[in-house]
């Protein structure tokens, strides 16, 4: 399952040769290649994380989402098919579903990152109270003070208390 190119099934010649074009930087020749061997054999693992990577590397990540999800459907984990599956329920505002990956680890693989991703998820699904929770348990943390501050700030203000938001962001110019 999780093994080399199907080279005897013909796969060897496409996936090299994406391999050799993403080492060139050739990502659009990358995708093609790629693309084919997924085609002939989708379960292919490493094929499909290649496509994955070469497709966001060019920021289509609408195009890449079945790739992303066939990867994640055979219970493999990897930091850019999350992120190409994020990206995607973000642009779609599918909040509750984020949130739901996030829970589940399958966010970027960076705490703090994954952290921003997971309260704003719950802002735009209107948990304003989760959000700003979330956000006050990282702005205690020293390494993630500002970042974190600056984001709950952030939400203050678009859940509409303006004065918590505002002792926010005099707080981060101090």
């Amino acid at each position: 399952m999780f093994g080399a190119p199907s080279f005897s099934e013909g796969l060897a010649g496409p996936y090299l040769a994406g391999r050799q074009a993403s080492l060139d930087g050739r990502l659009d020749a990358s995708v093609q290649y790629f693309s084919k061997v997924v085609a002939q054999d989708s379960a292919n693992i490493m094929a499909l994380e290649q496509l994955i990577l070469a497709q966001g590397a060019l920021g289509r990540f609408e195009q890449a989402l079945p790739a992303a999800q066939a990867f994640t459907n055979q219970g493999a984990n990897g930091q850019w098919a999350n992120l190409v599956v994020i990206a995607n329920k973000a642009k779609s505002q599918n909040y509750s579903d984020l949130s739901r990956l996030l829970q589940e680890q399958r966010g970027i693989g960076h705490p703090l990152i994954d952290d921003l991703i997971e309260a704003w998820s719950l802002a735009g699904s209107g948990d304003y109270e989760a959000a700003i929770a979330k956000l006050k348990v990282l702005s205690r943390q020293d390494q993630e003070r500002g970042l974190a501050n600056y984001h709950l700030a952030l939400i203050y203000k678009v859940s509409g208390d303006y004065h918590a938001a505002d002792d926010r962001f005099d707080a981060l110019s101090k």
